[in-house]
């Protein structure tokens, strides 16, 4: 009896995993309407786009007009929700090649979200039916993100982080002012300070460029715009304010270069003004 119940519960454990595994089945229809679409998986984000498809009937591949067939566009966006639910109208064209189409416009306040979409086709008549589905993203430029891109981003990046951290240390090395002895004369004229503000100009050019790679990225990965939003936003602000801070930075340079060549001027004369210029 024990022997039985052992192999009763062995052969149940066996059992088990190829009933939970298995997959449900799906059965082909031999009737009823086949349905072809041009498929883009990417779209421009806020774009309007033309859906269009082709209706066959699947027992002999007939054309299906609309004299006795209706077609439904659903639409969901990247959350899910179903956001748009229209009738397709039915067009015929005289263009060589394109003489029986269904299409529909949807507006680009549809696709103002980042991410993955979906929709369903579906025709119908009275005694014959059909659908098909079909997903797409929706991003910034209308390009997929490929993972290539990515790494070429992602190096992109690090090397301007490199190069903002390393330009700190040779700026942190350069003299800010003019060469002074203790008592505060001025005993030469240091050219390398303005070499010092030259490269802050290019730091800050750099994080300008940091903050743009940056947004795309979250752009193309993220879900969630906020992110991304905040980084572009920063990058504009700066993008703005550099033509203002160039005409200051290069208005400095100007002051300072005609005070230092006053102050050589009164060095060659034997005068040492006070201070560090």
């Amino acid at each position: 009896m024990v022997r039985k119940i052992i192999f009763t519960l062995v052969f149940l454990i066996l059992l088990f995993p190829l009933i939970s595994s298995a997959q449900p089945s799906f059965q082909k229809f031999i009737s009823g309407y086949d349905i072809k679409i041009p498929t883009q998986e990417t779209l421009i984000q806020g774009r309007t786009y033309d859906f269009r498809f082709h209706v066959f009937n699947i027992s002999n591949g007939v054309p299906i007009d609309n004299s006795s067939t209706d077609c439904f566009l659903h639409l969901y966006d990247n959350s899910g929700e179903h956001i748009l639910n229209q009738t397709v109208p039915h067009e015929l064209f005289s263009l060589v090649g394109v003489t029986n189409e269904w299409a529909v416009e949807v507006g680009g306040a549809n696709f103002t979200k980042i991410g993955s979409y979906n929709y369903i086709i579906q025709c119908n008549s009275t005694v014959l039916g059909g659908y098909t589905e079909f997903g797409f993203e929706v991003t910034p430029s209308g390009k997929e993100f490929s993972i290539g891109t990515a790494i070429i981003y992602s190096t992109l990046l690090f090397i301007f982080i490199l190069i903002i951290v390393g330009l700190v240390f040779v700026i942190g090395s350069l003299p800010k002012s003019n060469e002074s002895d203790e008592e505060g004369k001025l005993i030469s004229i240091s050219w390398l300070k303005y070499l010092r503000g030259s490269l802050w100009f290019v730091e800050y050019i750099l994080v300008v460029a940091v903050f743009y790679i940056i947004s795309n990225l979250s752009y193309a990965f993220l879900s969630e715009e906020l992110f991304a939003n905040v980084f572009f936003t920063l990058y504009r602000v700066l993008f703005i304010l550099a033509p203002v801070i160039m005409i200051i930075w290069i208005s400095w340079i100007f002051v300072k270069i005609f005070q230092d060549k006053k102050f050589w001027g009164m060095m060659q004369r034997g005068m040492f003004p006070q201070g560090r210029m």
